[in-house]
């Protein structure tokens, strides 16, 4: 076993004598090949400031916090079991195994799909806002047969499924009352999970498929069912120990070239539920504190239980760039925030979101491009493949982001219209699909919140968002959203609106493409008194569901603007309208432009254009896509879109641009 134990924080080289595999020459430490198991996280100081540490060339080091487990031997109904004494309760246990290096699966009942709950005792005089919030749900009804009254559920969690996150609540006891079923909690949930999907997990008794493991954290043991032909006695089979493997703290100038980090542990404190949005209170496996200019090049972050790497307080131009994040329990990369400070202040609504940061602990100048990120959410859903919170000047460029439950980029983290220091932030040529997965809602391909100046989100290819009960949109301007600038973005296959804008002002929406949204195109929540966007010159091209949804009208005009046209004659009045739509091509192959409903009142084209004062040079036109029916939405020489003004988007830039040079 290759060792890189903290012995000392200081990296001199009259200290690597204490670490197996490296080599030290002129600031450079080099990794030899092999796992390099941690029993502590690795900090890095000030004093390590202008270190590199590499791989050796051809070799493919790995930073592991795992411990390996031994003594396996026959239980009861083909399961196998080992002890693991080191485990003292919920929060010293582990979500993850790997068996020769290959996650397995936690014991889940059902395996496929999920329950979805029945009923809360809800309190008498409770709102909807009260009951979704602030009171404690201590138990809920479900069908009949849907949980084995012989089963040990305090051994087990039940993991709810909500709108936006997952909570995940230690179980107790099935009571049965007057024929009703109710699954009590010893960890109450706080939303309403009433309707969502939900499911029991961590039980031996429903490890019932091949490559399922549960623990039992009282017991200090851990079970698992083998493949066939597979032996635990003979295989390596290891659980994360460490929970974050590296920290770096006031370093600058530090780089880590062509090494893994694996098998990072993140587990929940007994009266913790995890329902903040974007799990944005997971720990990470990598942490940078106060730390300048340090870069991670060419690694790869794997079958970690919390975020990848997370940068805090202070972390100004350092990079992550033509990285592989893969197998991720929670998200990829989460920039602005100090999470342990964020627990603590957190309110009831879960969010620290009208906290404006110190000064000195600005997250600015920092750059994620040309990594791989998925797939993530594998234990906490509703986390994100790259979350800028309290972010400012962030470059996320040439990223391919997929196989997450949730928003692929989520940008902001103040709510309206208060203060916000998430400006002039990049999202650019990144390729992001197949997220959502139909399992919770309220989400997008590219998430934003709250004021932004500066911010621009542009030519990024979104596709396939899927969402339970809505949401699933591409681009999806939350709450506040203010000062954006979205153009020559690509979205397509969604299952709702490709773009919606849920309120906020002066967004410039412009030289897009939106194609092929399931229930709606373009969708905008709350009409509010000022101007909200401006939708020029797009294409919207679509076959099944409604153009608009929302609030596409201004029926009552927020404004009058007085127009002296000399000093000696009476002003005119003329109205600001809240949004303004013009030089856009529509078309929907399969409807005739007299069937079309146009804004919130469902009117026609005339109306739309000459009551509402919308669309006064837009043109109703095929765009002649190459091939619409493959996505293919390259433009034809004489396409009508092109005489419009439209710029043609090259997606051939799309993603991440380099080779993954000798990831491991």
């Amino acid at each position: 076993m290759k060792c890189f134990d903290v012995v000392s924080v200081r990296f001199a080289a009259v200290a690597m004598g204490a670490f197996c595999g490296i080599s030290a020459n002129a600031g450079e430490r080099v990794f030899g090949p092999g796992t390099h198991y941690l029993t502590e996280t690795k900090v890095f100081t000030a004093a390590d400031s202008g270190t590199v540490w590499k791989a050796a060339p051809g070799a493919k080091p790995v930073i592991s916090g795992a411990r390996k487990v031994s003594g396996w031997r026959k239980a009861d109904g083909g399961l196998w079991c080992a002890d693991v004494p080191w485990v003292t309760g919920r929060e010293n246990g582990f979500r993850q195994l790997t068996v020769d290096g290959a996650l397995r699966p936690r014991a889940k009942h059902p395996n496929k799909d999920y329950f979805h709950s029945l009923d809360f005792p809800r309190p008498k005089g409770e709102t909807w806002f009260s009951w979704e919030y602030a009171s404690l749900k201590p138990r809920f009804r479900i069908n009949p047969g849907e949980i084995d009254p012989a089963w040990n559920l305090a051994k087990g969690e039940v993991i709810f499924y909500h709108l936006w996150n997952d909570s995940h609540c230690p179980a107790s006891s099935l009571t049965v009352e007057n024929g009703t079923n109710w699954v009590n909690l010893a960890t109450p949930v706080k939303r309403n999970p009433c309707g969502c999907p939900w499911r029991l997990e961590n039980l031996k008794e429903i490890a019932d498929a091949p490559g399922e493991w549960a623990l039992d954290y009282a017991a200090k043991k851990v079970y698992y069912r083998p493949f066939a032909g597979e032996d635990p006695a003979k295989a390596e089979i290891a659980v994360p120990f460490v929970d974050t493997l590296v920290r770096i703290d006031g370093a600058k100038d530090v780089r880590f070239e062509g090494l893994a980090f694996a098998d990072s542990r993140y587990e929940l404190a007994r009266d913790e539920r995890n329902d903040f949005q974007a799990s944005s209170c997971a720990m990470a496996a990598v942490v940078l504190t106060n730390a300048e200019n340090c870069v991670f090049e060419c690694c790869t972050f794997r079958n970690l239980s919390g975020y990848a790497v997370d940068f805090q307080a202070g972390t100004c131009g350092s990079k992550v760039t033509d990285c592989t994040l893969v197998s991720l329990g929670a998200g990829g990369i989460r920039l602005g925030m100090n999470v342990e400070r964020f627990k603590n202040t957190t309110t009831n609504l879960g969010y620290a979101a009208y906290q404006m940061p110190d000064p000195r602990d600005r997250v600015r100048g920092n750059e994620i491009s040309d990594c791989e990120i998925g797939d993530y959410g594998r234990d906490f859903p509703s986390a994100v493949g790259v979350l800028l919170m309290h972010a400012e000047d962030t470059k996320v460029v040439h990223n391919d982001i997929h196989d997450g439950y949730y928003t692929g980029v989520s940008v902001g983290w103040n709510w309206g219209y208060l203060p916000s220091v998430a400006r002039d932030n990049l999202i650019e040529h990144n390729h992001i699909w197949n997220i959502g997965k139909g399992l919770i809602s309220d989400m997008g391909g590219v998430y934003l919140l709250g004021l932004a100046p500066g911010t621009k989100v542009r030519h990024n290819l979104i596709h396939d968002v899927d969402a339970r009960f809505y949401g699933g949109w591409g681009i999806y301007p939350d709450e506040g959203s203010s000062g954006l600038l979205i153009e020559d973005n690509v979205v397509y296959n969604t299952k709702f609106a490709p773009f919606h804008q849920h309120f906020g002002r002066d967004n410039t929406v412009r030289n897009n493409i939106f194609a092929g949204g399931k229930v709606d195109q373009l969708a905008a929540s709350r009409w509010e008194p000022h101007t909200r966007f401006f939708f020029y010159n797009n294409i919207v091209y679509w076959q099944e569901g409604a153009l608009h949804s929302g609030s596409w009208h201004d029926e009552k005009p927020y404004s009058y603007l007085r127009i002296p046209l000399s000093f000696r004659t009476e002003p005119e009045w003329k109205l600001l309208k809240t949004m303004e739509c013009d030089y856009n091509l529509y078309f929907n192959p399969t409807k005739e432009l007299k069937d079309v409903e146009w804004g919130t009142q469902k009117c026609s084209w005339d109306d739309w254009r000459g009551k509402y004062l919308q669309d006064a040079h837009s043109v109703w036109s095929d765009p002649l896509f190459v091939d619409a029916a493959k996505h293919d939405y390259r433009l034809k020489p004489d396409s009508p879109a092109l005489r419009l003004g439209f710029r043609p988007v090259d997606l051939s830039t799309v993603g991440r641009r380099v080779p993954r040079r000798g990831q491991n």
